[in-house]
C-alpha cells in the first residue's frame, strides 16, 4: 500500500482511500493523468538519530531555496504519537515561489515518520507541472536493525516524468544532509 494511501486512510477513512487506490505500476485508478514515483533510500543509522537529523536538516547551503520552515500547529495524540503541522516557503530566483504545507506525525511507539506535503500558494512563474504533493515516510529498516528506510512518494501529473532528474536530484542532496547530520550527532 502507497505511503499516501495510509495517510489518507487515517485522515479520510476507506471510502477516501477506495477512490485513490494505486495500482502496481503507480499510477492512480481514479485518474490516469496522475502518476506516483517512487525514491527509496536507507540510512546506516538507527530511527532516533535519523529523525534528530531531519529534524535539523533546515538551513542548509545546498537547499537553498529553502528560506523558511516553522512548526505553525502541534498535537499530542497520546503517548506515542505528536502531530506536526510546519509551513515551509521556498524560492528560487526572485520570481518562482511557493507555500507548502507539511503534515507530520511521529509514533514513536512503532517508529514510523510519515509527512504529507502540498503546495498551497505559488508564483504565477512557477512551473504548474511541478504542482504536486509528496508523502514520505522513515522507518526501521527491520525490528532488529540499526538502519532506517527512507521512502518518498511524489505524486502528480504525468508532465513530471519529464522534471524527474531535478527532483532526483533533491531528494539526493536531501538524503546526503540527513547523512552529514547523522554524523554529526554520532560523533
Amino acid at each position: 500500500m502507497c505511503i499516501r494511501d495510509r495517510y489518507q486512510r487515517r485522515v479520510h477513512g476507506d471510502n477516501q482511500l477506495k477512490k485513490n487506490q494505486v495500482n502496481r505500476l503507480g499510477k492512480r485508478m481514479s485518474t490516469e493523468a496522475e502518476i506516483c514515483k517512487k525514491n527509496e533510500h536507507v540510512f546506516d543509522y538507527p530511527w532516533e538519530v535519523v529523525m534528530k537529523a531531519l529534524w535539523n536538516k533546515y538551513p542548509n547551503k545546498e537547499l537553498d531555496f529553502v528560506k523558511f520552515n516553522k512548526v505553525i500547529d502541534m498535537q499530542m495524540v497520546n503517548q506515542n504519537c505528536l502531530k506536526f503541522k510546519k509551513l515551509m516557503f521556498a524560492k528560487k530566483f526572485s520570481m518562482i515561489w511557493m507555500y507548502t504545507i507539511e503534515e507530520i506525525e511521529f509514533d514513536f511507539e512503532r517508529k514510523v515518520f510519515t509527512l504529507q506535503s502540498r503546495i498551497i500558494k505559488k508564483s504565477a512563474f512557477f512551473p504548474s507541472i511541478f504542482n504536486v504533493k509528496e508523502y514520505i515516510q522513515y522507518q526501521p529498516c527491520d525490528q532488529l536493525s540499526d538502519k532506517t528506510l527512507y521512502t518518498k512518494q511524489v505524486v502528480g501529473s504525468n508532465l513530471v516524468n519529464k522534471y524527474m532528474d531535478k527532483l532526483n536530484s533533491s531528494f539526493e542532496k536531501g538524503c546526503k544532509i540527513v547523512e552529514e547530520k547523522c554524523k554529526e550527532f554520532l560523533h
